[in-house]
């Protein structure tokens, strides 16, 4: 390692001449050199043919000084079918065009200055001959042939605007490729000593889907207007090609500790699988009885829950024999991408009076809701829900749909975690009137108004707020305690001056 060299000096938070870097740790961005270089070329002829094509190279010091730069081309075309001759015709017709593009952009984002270096720590202890001894261990695993993950983009579309210029449309397909995707390698063991697996470009992942959105122009009146606005997507990632890291348990890489607190990582990789997907044990039913225990057995008479108690769930056998276990029968539980995500939206105005409505949701995708393991449970002395213990399996109820809490033997990951995160929410609503008889002393106009927002949220979901935000792309939808979304009541005046 070349302790000359500032990017290594300023991994370990020093500038060259030895003093304190002002940002401090590993994983900031001090001394992060970033360039670019681009040129591009645009072509219309005669307003019915376009050209657009651009050339950049960008550097990154974050990668090795072979690999730091990296050329990514663009180029996307247009045609406007509502100037071709044969669609003159076609009156109701104000504007078509039809848009194709491809292009590359790079990114570095997925590592910090020092990832591609093996580090080491002098700050270790073991035990040696009955005495304390100081030494040096690795701490990071580098790669020097780290990178630039690059993102291809594709994508078809048409916009329209049509009959008077009242409705307009737009529609994109797109099937994005992300090639040489920075994720970490598990190729060696913890047991090797070393605490921290390499990284490297291993895997490709796909982005597939379309977007839709059209508004229309509504005038009843001369006086009246309103204009009703829909927008629709629908996008879902797979890996392509995963290489080394195929078949590999995905968690969180922070304080949660969700692998040790659920049993098992929630999510793992397959080539053709769904990013993100969730893995784990899948629920038949709770136990009702030692006898109902005692008879659920595989094909050669041993019991696959030989731990269980009454009251505790019920897994299902996936594969092979014996007891249930992480390695062999955990399957997939669902993903979190929706089918669906919708945005709506109405303007209306009459006579001074506007009114505006905004809607957004999601459909079809599923939440890990991992608050149930303690606000239905009570695991970790934590508080629970009201009415929780009427929900939870006793002698007295045993068509509770959660499990008995006092066995502790339920808070494996699996389905009963698994819920349906589609919702609707009301995003805004506002009314306002225009006073025309305030227009003076240099004021063009007064508006006042009252709205509200986030005032209902339509779901089926039990945590707090099914719109849950994400780690990674790898790790998503996990619901830890997400807060809920705050109604909020509002009234102003605005003056136009």
């Amino acid at each position: 390692m070349d302790l000359t060299n500032p990017a290594v000096l300023a991994a370990f938070g020093t500038d060259p001449n030895g003093n304190p870097s002002p940002t401090g740790g590993i994983n900031n961005a001090y001394w992060v050199k970033r360039s670019a270089y681009f040129g591009r070329v645009e072509y219309n002829y005669d307003s019915k043919y376009y050209l657009t094509a651009n050339a950049r190279r960008d550097g990154n010091s974050k990668f090795p000084p072979g690999n730091q730069y990296a050329f990514f081309p663009s180029v996307s075309l247009g045609w406007r079918l509502s100037a071709e001759d044969f669609m003159k015709s076609y009156s109701w017709m104000n504007n078509l065009m039809f848009k194709a593009r491809w292009g590359q952009r790079g990114n570095a984002d997925a590592i910090t200055r020092s990832t591609w270096y093996s580090l080491v720590s002098t700050g270790a202890t073991y035990p040696f001959a009955g005495q304390t001894t100081y030494g040096t261990v690795p701490t990071q695993i580098g790669n020097p042939n780290l990178k630039w993950e690059t993102d291809m983009d594709r994508g078809l579309g048409l916009d329209g605007t049509l009959f008077n210029n009242k409705f307009n449309f737009e529609f994109e397909y797109f099937n994005n490729k992300s090639s040489g995707a920075i994720l970490t390698l598990p190729s060696i063991p913890l047991s090797a000593g070393q605490p921290n697996l390499p990284t490297a470009n291993v895997a490709s992942i796909g982005n597939k889907g379309w977007e839709f959105s059209a508004s229309y122009i509504i005038t009843p009146t001369s006086e009246l207007r309103i204009i009703p606005r829909i927008s629709l997507s629908h996008v879902k990632s797979t890996y392509l090609n995963l290489g080394a890291v195929e078949g590999l348990d995905v968690g969180a890489q922070d304080s949660y500790r969700e692998q040790e607190r659920f049993g098992m990582s929630f999510s793992r990789i397959y080539t053709n699988g769904v990013v993100g997907a969730y893995y784990g044990y899948k629920v038949l039913g709770i136990f009702q009885s030692q006898s109902e225990i005692n008879s659920y057995t595989d094909k050669n008479g041993a019991m696959i829950q030989p731990l269980a108690k009454p009251g505790d769930f019920k897994y299902a056998k996936i594969s092979g024999t014996g007891p249930i276990n992480t390695t062999t029968d955990r399957t997939f539980l669902g993903n979190p991408y929706p089918k669906l995500n919708a945005d709506f939206s109405l303007k209306a105005d009459y006579k001074g009076f506007d009114l505006l409505v905004e809607m957004y949701g999601s459909y079809g995708q599923k939440v890990i809701n991992t608050t149930k393991r303690y606000l239905i449970t009570g695991d970790r002395a934590s508080n629970v829900i009201a009415g929780s213990y009427a929900k939870v399996w006793r002698t007295d109820n045993t068509r509770a749909s959660n499990p008995n809490p006092a066995t502790g033997n339920n808070y494996n990951f699996s389905s009963w975690y698994v819920e349906d995160g589609s919702f609707t929410r009301i995003r805004n609503i506002q009314v306002g009137y225009n006073l025309p008889f305030l227009k003076v002393n240099g004021i063009k106009s007064v508006r006042i108004y009252v709205g509200a927002q986030n005032i209902a949220t339509f779901t089926k979901y039990s945590g707090f707020n099914p719109e849950v935000q994400s780690d990674s792309q790898q790790y998503q939808g996990v619901d830890r305690g997400q807060y809920p979304v705050p109604k909020s009541f509002n009234a102003g005046i605005s003056l136009g001056l």
